[in-house]
């Protein structure tokens, strides 16, 4: 059998559905993704939160130190390029980090015991700026250093007198360049319960700004503080999440059953069916107690009408070549005796013996030939006519030309016809040969004004009531004994459907009336 489609390895319909729920279910995952760039996001909103309160507390620091009188030439002397221009008086510090595991740096250093004491103005500016920074670390949770340009600790939140001269952020912020930097948290020991996902980020943002007065860095501020987890928000709505997961998973499983409700469970029946078909034939064209959709309920439809007229036609192929056979053998049958008489007695008959013989092979034969004529028509019969269109007054006058003793008329606004005008002629030329046989002297043709519709009404002698169920049938004559071949009306019938229509003989007080209509 031929091979309808190339063999190469094809995913069920079973696993496309089961890979749209994986997809489904990695939704989720992909929002923790989104979730965990987010966090990366917080931590440039926490330096940025950073540089705006060590901007303040950098400006309050050198307003003080020149309130107090002190000499800027205590601090350090920044780069020249780092000198302030008089024509540009904004000179933004934007946030630069960005986490990932190699900017982040080891947990800072612990601060160094100070050799020596700070110089008293900047141990007077530590004390003031001190109770600012403890206000505000209740506020923010940071944590706060204020440096004099030697690296000591001034005051602030925490490690007053201690020295971060040693730390490289600030030791790059005295030089006149603010600094940021990333570091791992110091650990803590005990670690708690669910140590990654309770407590804030394992990661902590810290920015120096020095502190400068003209062109000499006296001091810095150094803040601290851990950025925003996402995580540490998704503990503490962790039974609103587990709800959400679990509204996922319900989804997931209703999608899942509305797929194998409405689609997968209805295409599978139509495979089984179709299985049914092919192994037992036309008692399996049954259709499905469930169709789901209405697109599968119409596929289905559609094949089991394929189906059904798959086997019509097997059917009406077999009883086909059954009266064909039957058709030709009686000629043959009576050809092959006659021959065979001739050629065994043929000296001994007389001259009015073999004609009378020669006259049955040569009727035998004609009626052969016009059984074969009948049989080509009827094949092209059942060939689609397309969009072919046919002109009725050409048909008509050639039909008129044919039946001398039959008169024709037409009525009707004639209308085109899907027909070739072929076909159109041989439909025409059979329903005029049917009435001429009984004794009709007038045809009539009559076309709807839509076209749709003829009705050939004739005079003759009409069709007897226990014939009229089997006009259409191929091979059925009451003439076969003048020759008829019973297929003339069958032809008439094949043609008129293979356009789309439909031909019935109508009940009629005298005559014969036919009906052909197209969609």
């Amino acid at each position: 059998m031929q091979q309808l489609s190339p063999a190469k390895w094809r995913p069920s319909l079973a696993q496309v559905v089961a890979s749209v729920f994986a997809l489904l279910l990695c939704l989720p995952i992909a929002g923790l993704l989104l979730l965990n760039f987010y966090s990366k996001q917080l931590v440039q909103q926490t330096e940025e939160s950073l540089i705006a309160q060590a901007a303040v507390l950098s400006a309050q620091f050198s307003e003080m130190f020149v309130q107090a009188g002190g000499d800027p030439r205590i601090g350090h002397l920044m780069p020249r390029e780092l000198w302030p221009d008089p024509d540009n008086r904004y000179r933004p510090v934007l946030p630069s980090l960005y986490p990932h595991s190699a900017a982040i740096l080891p947990p800072r250093a612990d601060g160094q015991p100070a050799i020596r004491p700070p110089h008293p103005v900047f141990a007077r500016i530590g004390t003031a700026l001190s109770a600012t920074a403890e206000r505000a670390q209740n506020r923010t949770l940071a944590a706060y250093q204020i440096i004099d340009p030697f690296g000591r600790v001034i005051g602030g939140t925490g490690e007053v007198g201690y020295s971060f001269a040693h730390v490289p952020e600030v030791a790059r912020a005295l030089s006149g360049h603010p600094a940021s930097v990333l570091r791992y948290r110091a650990p803590v020991t005990p670690l708690p319960p669910v140590w990654s996902i309770s407590r804030r980020s394992d990661m902590r943002v810290f920015f120096a700004l020095p502190v400068t007065v003209d062109t000499r860095v006296i001091g810095a501020i150094y803040v601290s503080r851990t950025p925003g987890n996402v995580f540490e928000f998704a503990y503490r709505e962790r039974r609103i999440l587990l709800q959400a997961g679990l509204f996922v998973v319900l989804a997931s499983l209703l999608i899942g059953f509305v797929f194998w409700r409405f689609i997968t469970r209805p295409l599978y029946g139509l495979i089984d069916t179709s299985e049914r078909i092919a192994e037992r034939g036309r008692p399996s064209i049954v259709p499905l107690d469930h169709y789901g959709t209405r697109e599968v309920a119409q596929l289905g439809n559609s094949f089991l009408r394929m189906a059904d007229t798959v086997h019509r036609h097997a059917d009406a192929t077999q009883t086909f070549t059954r009266h064909v056979t039957h058709e030709l053998k009686t000629p043959i049958t009576a050809i092959l005796g006659a021959v065979e008489l001739l050629q065994d007695q043929g000296d001994t008959m007389s001259v009015a013996q073999r004609q009378r013989f020669l006259d049955n092979i040569a009727q035998d034969g004609a009626r052969m030939n016009r059984l074969l004529a009948d049989l080509r028509h009827l094949a092209a019969a059942k060939q689609d006519t397309g969009a072919a269109r046919a002109d009725l007054p050409t048909s008509v006058q050639e039909i008129a030309s044919r039946f001398d003793n039959l008169q024709i008329r037409q009525q009707g606004a004639p209308a085109p016809l899907p027909l070739s005008q072929d076909n159109l002629t041989i439909v025409l030329a059979h329903l005029a040969e049917n009435a001429a046989q009984h004794g009709a002297q007038m045809l009539e043709i009559a076309q709807s004004p839509d076209g749709r519709t003829l009705t050939i009404r004739d005079d003759g002698t009409g069709i007897s009531p226990e014939n009229r169920s089997r006009v259409f049938d191929p091979f059925f004559t009451t003439r076969q004994t003048s020759g008829g071949t019973g297929m003339g009306l069958s032809i008439v019938a094949e043609i008129i459907r293979a356009a789309g229509g439909d031909i019935a003989l109508v009940p009629s007080q005298t005559g014969a009336v036919f009906d052909i209509r197209f969609p």
